[in-house]
């Protein structure tokens, strides 16, 4: 269509289409290091074109959230974009175990044993997935083991996004509901060894 431009120097930003695309929201927490959920939305690129590099802006139930810069998205391609905290999703995270102690009788170990429980409330009125992500020690030394306690959830994921020791569960938070997790490892070390950085 055709648009009236002022006589000025004045920036005038023009709206070239409307689009609605499909989004999956979701949620991702790292609640030993941060007490907070925070909400995601993966959307994918259904159109025939690619979406233009430039500025997004970002904006949450009528609020600006933020922009950012973002390259060309191809057709196909998809993105995830993150809309801060989720201030429906309360979380909390408490150490349950932190020992040290030893092991074995002609072979003596070492051992450190740390467990933690995470809790997730959600105010929400439907069902969100929900990532849960911590980070474990990860051994540099033969004589060194780290290994999760016989009964600590299984992560879904390990070497989250190529970074050793982050580990992930994926989760389904239920509406109005709560969940939770009690991850813990244990490492062993060589006898009357000092480990530093834990």
């Amino acid at each position: 269509g055709s648009i009236s431009l002022a006589s000025n120097q004045d920036r005038q930003r023009v709206v070239l289409g409307q689009q609605q695309q499909p989004v999956t929201q979701r949620l991702q927490a790292l609640p030993r290091l941060d007490p907070h959920a925070y909400l995601y939305a993966d959307v994918k690129n259904t159109l025939d074109a690619p979406w233009l590099a430039g500025e997004w802006r970002l904006s949450r139930d009528g609020a600006f959230i933020g922009s950012r810069q973002q390259s060309e998205v191809a057709v196909g391609e998809q993105l995830s974009l993150a809309f801060g905290v989720d201030d429906a999703v309360k979380v909390s995270a408490t150490m349950l175990q932190e020992e040290q102690g030893e092991q074995g009788m002609l072979n003596k170990e070492q051992t450190l044993t740390r467990r933690w429980h995470y809790q997730f409330v959600s105010g929400h009125k439907q069902a969100m997935s929900l990532t849960v992500l911590d980070v474990w020690p990860v051994a540099r030394n033969e004589l060194i083991k780290v290994t999760p306690l016989e009964d600590s959830p299984v992560p879904t994921r390990q070497n989250v996004d190529e970074k050793s020791g982050v580990l992930a569960w994926d989760l389904q938070l239920p509406a109005g509901g709560k969940v939770q997790l009690e991850p813990g490892y244990r490492v062993s070390y060589p006898y009357q060894r000092k480990l530093d950085g834990l």
